[in-house]
């Protein structure tokens, strides 16, 4: 008993000395201010990902960008709760250009939008890291509960291979295109197994409370390292299929999008009006000589096939509206509508479309 009590008050005096000199580290450079994106992000066995619930972040993207970030009580990134409806309500639906997490609380896309449309009640249902077949399980699941009168699906370019099975999760839904067909591959049953386990349920929650704490921070920073190094050790690439991986198997991804793309029109709901936006990039600016092979191909290739391909909805191409914003507040020059260390929005860039789907809504 004596040495328990020992051993509990040593770790306790070398915790609390690792609480107080941690600030030194972060001072220094070591450990950054605030925490890594990753923490706000769960996997999912229904939508592949969703964040955690009634919970706010300080996070940081080193030598980038620092954001404060709020998950509601539903785990949608807005600080405002679900409650009751009194408004018309617009859903927004994308990925990570659209929750935005850059940005902190009120400066953010749909904080933008929301100011913008106080008639309305704005609903942020974005994930990062997803593609078109985990968003519309997004809507299946949180979206058509929560009685939406308009739904804005933005689309990025990556959206076109998040679901491919070369490029997604094991936690995440995929398809293969074999023999003319496209093939779904379930979630991998034993990663969520492991994940929805008690210890991992615990661990999670044990993040969630002690986030504030200096030595979480120390605890990720560790961890990260550790994490790295194994994967440097262990993990093979194809490394063709990384670097051109628009390129691979391009007209097996195209049957893939319009077979979930498809899936998704044919699950909306018929009383919800939908419309559809594209996210630019900085690339979409740039002249070719500037690009590397694969925002090429991304430009000439990918952005045109999803032109065609969602070419029924009239506000899917916001280019000119863009370009004319830029222009006339004398802020066309790199990073455009994103960050120069980002390819995320910037506020300029948060500002465009809040803008944009204003008009989209009050024509």
């Amino acid at each position: 008993m004596k040495n328990l009590i020992k051993f509990s008050i040593i770790s306790f005096i070398v915790l609390f000395l690792l609480e107080i000199t941690t600030p030194v580290f972060i001072k220094l450079g070591y450990l950054d201010k605030g925490l890594p994106a990753w923490v706000t992000l769960y996997a999912d066995k229904e939508t592949s990902y969703w964040h955690p619930k009634n919970v706010t972040f300080e996070i940081e993207k080193k030598n980038c960008w620092q954001s404060k970030v709020t998950y509601n009580n539903l785990g949608m990134r807005q600080v405002k709760d679900i409650s009751k409806k009194n408004k018309k309500r617009i859903a927004l639906l994308g990925d990570s250009m659209v929750e935005n997490i850059e940005l902190s609380d009120g400066y953010d896309l749909s904080s933008r939008i929301q100011k913008k449309l106080q008639n309305y009640e704005v609903m942020n249902f974005s994930v990062r890291g997803t593609g078109l077949s985990d968003q519309l399980d997004v809507y299946n699941k949180y979206i058509k509960n929560n009685e939406i009168d308009i739904l804005i699906l933005f689309i990025t370019e990556n959206d076109f291979i998040n679901n491919y099975h070369l490029h997604s999760k094991n936690h995440s839904k995929s398809f293969k295109f074999i023999n003319n067909k496209v093939i779904e591959i379930e979630r991998d049953k034993k990663f969520f197994e492991k994940y929805d386990s008690n210890f991992y349920k615990l661990r999670r929650e044990i993040s969630k409370n002690f986030k504030g704490l200096n030595l979480y921070k120390l605890y990720l920073k560790t961890l990260h390292v550790l994490k790295t190094k194994n994967q440097n050790t262990n993990y093979k690439i194809d490394k063709k299929i990384i670097h051109n991986k628009y390129e691979v198997d391009f007209e097996k991804k195209i049957r893939i999008y319009d077979h979930i793309k498809k899936e998704f029109l044919n699950n909306l709901q018929n009383d919800i009006k939908l419309y559809v936006i594209l996210n630019l990039r900085p690339y979409t600016f740039e002249k070719d000589n500037l690009l590397n092979n694969q925002e090429v191909f991304i430009k000439k290739k990918v952005i045109p096939y999803l032109l065609n391909t969602w070419k029924d909805y009239k506000e899917f191409n916001p280019y000119k509206n863009a370009k004319n914003f830029m222009i006339n507040r004398d802020i066309f020059a790199y990073p455009y509508l994103s960050m120069n260390c980002d390819a995320h929005y910037s506020e300029i860039g948060a500002e465009f479309y809040a803008e944009y789907v204003e008009g989209i809504i009050k024509q």
